[in-house]
């Protein structure tokens, strides 16, 4: 697992094996849960005062939105084989230091493949 931002959205990067049951819980009761694209297939409820995400990770990538807190969430869903080929990169400012992250530039993208 893993988390960033990308501009003002976080982005949490969770993966496993394809197969098992998962749970993923957010401290707020009342947020929504949006799958906006992927195999992987969810459910939620609320529980104990957190909202808590149900799954199974299928092969592939899922993007999963999450409202109702301070701020955007969106939660990237891999399986192993494809969170090998995921990255963090950031995207070049200017100058001679401009690929330093936080010197020449604060911007990143998230990659999904080779």
């Amino acid at each position: 697992m893993t988390s960033t931002s990308l501009g003002n959205v976080d982005v949490l990067v969770i993966y496993g094996d394809a197969g098992p049951a998962y749970q993923l819980a957010f401290p707020d009761p009342n947020c929504q849960i949006d799958q906006l694209s992927g195999p992987t297939m969810i459910s939620s409820n609320s529980s104990y005062g957190r909202t808590v995400v149900n799954f199974s990770i299928a092969r592939g990538a899922t993007l999963v939105q999450v409202t109702g807190g301070t701020r955007l969430v969106l939660v990237l869903i891999l399986d192993t084989k494809t969170a090998y080929f995921t990255w963090e990169a950031v995207v070049p400012g200017p100058g001679t230091l401009g690929s330093q992250y936080k010197i020449g530039s604060n911007e990143t993208a998230l990659v999904i493949g080779p």
